[in-house]
């Protein structure tokens, strides 16, 4: 039996060794890589202003409701004492109630009569209430014209 002593080589095809080639160089994957980072950049100033938006948005929630829960205890008011209701609205309504920290609030009541403002019914007297609730450049605010028939 004679042995080979001939290092086996495999044998180069040039078909098998395009077929072989299936991943991609170190360089390639640099190269994509610095071109991901590159078209990045400009998408990450679309997400910076993201998280003060949500700020800003929930804020705006907090005032809304703060302005709503102002004006339907107003409206109790007058529901309370039907005799008195009335008389009792003024720019102390709300005073119970608790404001956010960090926002202001602010009650308007005007008497008003048709002469002032047409919306009022002729010979009736009404108030015209005002909520505004503020937060910096935020404002929510709500009106309501109340009749006094």
């Amino acid at each position: 039996m004679e042995l080979d002593h001939q290092p086996h080589h495999r044998r180069f095809d040039i078909d098998q060794g395009l077929n072989a080639a299936r991943g991609f160089s170190l360089v390639e994957l640099i190269i994509v890589i610095v071109l991901i980072s590159i078209a990045a950049v400009p998408l990450l100033g679309l997400f910076q202003g993201v998280g003060s938006s949500i700020i800003s948005n929930d804020d705006l929630q907090v005032a809304q409701q703060t302005t709503q829960a102002c004006g339907e205890q107003i409206l109790g008011l007058r529901r309370r004492n039907p005799a008195t209701g009335f008389a009792s609205i003024t720019t102390t309504g709300c005073n119970g109630l608790a404001v956010p920290a960090g926002f202001t609030r602010a009650l308007t009541v005007n008497s008003v009569t048709n002469a002032t403002l047409a919306a009022c019914p002729t010979g009736a007297s009404c108030k015209n209430v005002s909520v505004a609730v503020t937060k910096g450049t935020l404002i929510a605010d709500l009106s309501l014209l109340l009749t006094n028939y």
